[in-house]
This record gives structure tokens, C-alpha cells and sequence, in this order.
């Protein structure tokens, strides 16, 4: 890897496994709420700020990355686990705007955590790229905890018309990737993703366009052998 990226999802997914009373009086409460409590667990902050002190002082040379889903894909996320519903009731289809602005508070007041931690970039992870451009205006927390520690911000958006609706020049994103056949009118660095199916072996890899880089998350279940040759095909 070019870049070393670090989930958090998957850190606060794990810690909701290994210890369900955590959330405390947030349980059985809105997403934001459980999100807050989440974001608020001292342990778990010192245990991936230890996590990212390791990385940066093994791999002092490449980029680290906290990558995790946006504000409003947190809410999802937290729906997805069961969490968050209202008793005896379903959540909205889509979290509400008053719902992902507090939740970019959380998250920003939990990124101020790993200030010292070495990180260089955060890349937030859509559902969707539908509304887009107005829904990172709720973001702005995490983009002033971005820029005032000097961390390159991006987005992560999936489907064809992810990029149709980007966040306007100024907004404070840094770089976005896209899939493949999405198209964007923008001035904003493009990153590829990699499609899943490019670790069967045989595959070629994806044309470059007027991307900048390519974005490529090796699945679990992948064979090693042909995992490395296609990764050395992408260079």
C-alpha cells in the first residue's frame, strides 16, 4: 500500500461487541445519541490513538489515513446495527439534517483526540451521492478540525452518479473518489476506485482518465497469490 488507513468503524463496532453496556443511558436513544456516548469513550480514544502511534512510528514514510463513514452515514451505520430506532417504531429512510449536524460535532470533538497521533488525511465514506452538496454543508465541524490540523479531507462516494452532485469549489474538501463510470464537473483531485472483482486473477486494471490516484481495498476472502500480482499490476 501507498497509503495506511485505519477504519474506525470497525474499532467502535468491535467495542460495541466486547462490551454492550457501554452506551449507558444512550441505549435505546436516537443515533446521535448512541454516536455520542461512542465517540466519547475514553479507552477506546487512547486505544486508536496507541493504534495510530504504532503505525506512524513503523511506517514513517507513507500517508496515514483515519477513514470512516461520514456524519450522516454514522446514523446509517448505527441503524444497520438495530441501534437507534425508536421504541416500537422504524428509523426515516434518511437521517434528518438537525441529526448529522450533531453527530459532525461528535466527531469532530473525537477527532481533536489524535491531534498528536501523526495522522495526515481523513477520508469520509457515503452511502450515496445523492444531495451531496448539501449534505457536507452540515459537515463543517470535521472540515475545520481538518484544515486547522492540517489534514487533507475526503470523500468516498459509491454509484455511477456519485459525482453529479460533489460539493461546490470552497466547501473544504481536498480530494473525492469516485467509481469508474461516474462523471463529475469539478476542479476537485479525482481518485478511481477499484471495482471488488479486480482481485480475480486475470483482471487488467482500470484505466486512469484524468484520476490522480487509484483507490483499492483487497477483500478478505482474497486468494494471496493472485492478490499480489494484481496489486503489482496496479503500479
Amino acid at each position: 500500500s501507498d497509503v495506511l488507513g485505519l477504519r474506525l468503524e470497525d474499532a467502535y463496532g468491535a467495542l460495541l461487541a466486547r462490551q454492550p453496556d457501554v452506551l449507558g443511558e444512550a441505549a435505546g436513544r436516537s443515533a446521535g445519541a448512541i454516536l455520542r456516548a461512542l465517540f466519547r469513550e475514553e479507552t477506546e480514544r487512547a486505544r486508536i490513538g496507541e493504534i495510530l502511534t504504532a503505525l506512524r512510528s513503523t511506517y514513517r514514510e507513507l500517508p496515514l489515513v483515519l477513514q470512516m463513514p461520514s456524519p450522516s452515514a454514522w446514523v446509517e451505520w448505527v441503524w444497520g446495527l438495530g441501534l437507534g430506532k425508536p421504541p416500537g417504531g422504524k428509523p426515516a429512510k434518511t437521517p434528518d439534517a438537525d441529526e448529522i449536524e450533531a453527530v459532525a460535532m461528535y466527531l469532530a470533538d473525537m477527532l481533536r483526540a489524535f491531534a498528536d497521533a501523526g495522522v495526515d488525511g481523513v477520508l469520509l465514506g457515503e452511502n450515496s451521492g445523492k444531495g451531496l452538496g448539501e449534505r457536507f454543508a452540515l459537515y463543517q465541524p470535521v472540515v475545520n478540525v481538518a484544515h486547522h490540523y492540517r489534514w487533507s479531507l475526503g470523500l468516498d462516494v459509491p454509484g455511477k452518479g456519485g459525482g453529479g452532485d460533489l460539493p461546490p469549489a470552497g466547501a473544504g474538501l481536498d480530494f473525492c473518489i469516485l467509481d469508474a463510470k461516474a462523471t463529475s464537473k469539478t476542479d476537485l483531485p479525482l481518485g478511481l476506485r477499484v471495482a471488488p472483482d479486480y482481485w480475480q486473477e486475470g483482471k487488467k486494471p482500470p484505466p486512469m482518465d484524468a484520476r490522480r490516484f487509484r483507490f483499492a481495498e483487497i477483500p478478505a476472502d482474497g486468494v494471496p497469490e493472485t492478490v499480489l500480482t494484481q496489486a503489482k499490476a496496479l503500479r
